[in-house]
């Protein structure tokens, strides 16, 4: 169970959102919505403790996240915007990295699998259409047994058939008690929850999920 507890995000000129409160149970799907500029990355790294919020607190199972984000970051996943790979490395040196940095290299070979990988393993990854790069990135999702998803404009570049796959993989690790938080201008996925970030940017909103 992942919370937020009244935060706020300021900067030296405004406040990007305030007063957001919700608390989020395994098997749910929330995606945030929202203009460019309205704060949903912000909130995601907020979420994950990689922005601290300037008010207020996000507890994981009842716990502030801040106080041991070590631990916390073992249950998280994280996909943002812009991959996270290196481009003069091939698709399998790229993610037998991250295998072994999350300590599930058995869980290599299935990920290549479910998107389709297997025949690209030595092709080097700067050499891939964006379409194709996003596939090896959103793949590192199922390099790790971790329960919080979160993933920031997943659906670039992808084409229809890998768009139907990400929905169905989405819907089963909530189904499996995941809890996933997407920010997305588009995405939209049957039994989600949704949150419009304009509505925290001078009021505060409750929501539970």
């Amino acid at each position: 169970m992942l919370s937020c507890d009244n935060i706020a995000l300021e900067n030296s000129i405004f406040t990007i959102f305030q007063g957001i409160n919700f608390t989020i149970l395994p098997g749910t799907i929330l995606i945030l919505n929202g203009p460019n500029g309205s704060g949903k990355t912000s909130l995601l790294k907020t979420m994950i403790g990689l922005i601290k919020p300037s008010k207020g607190k996000v507890t994981w199972n009842d716990t502030n996240i801040q106080k041991d984000l070590q631990s916390f970051h073992k249950n998280v996943s994280y996909i943002g915007h812009k991959n996270a790979l290196k481009p003069n490395l091939t698709i399998l040196e790229n993610l037998e990295f991250w295998a072994q940095f999350k300590g599930e290299k058995e869980l290599l070979s299935p990920a290549l699998h479910f998107f389709k990988l297997e025949k690209l393993l030595d092709t080097q990854l700067g050499s891939l259409s964006s379409g194709l790069q996003r596939r090896v990135e959103l793949s590192k999702l199922l390099l790790s047994q971790s329960h919080f998803w979160v993933l920031d404009e997943p659906e670039i570049g992808l084409d229809k058939e890998t768009l139907r796959k990400l929905k169905g993989l989405l819907k089963t690790k909530a189904q499996d008690g995941g809890i996933i938080v997407i920010a997305s201008h588009t995405l939209e996925i049957e039994g989600a929850n949704y949150i419009n970030l304009l509505d925290f940017k001078n009021a505060g909103m409750d929501l539970t999920s």
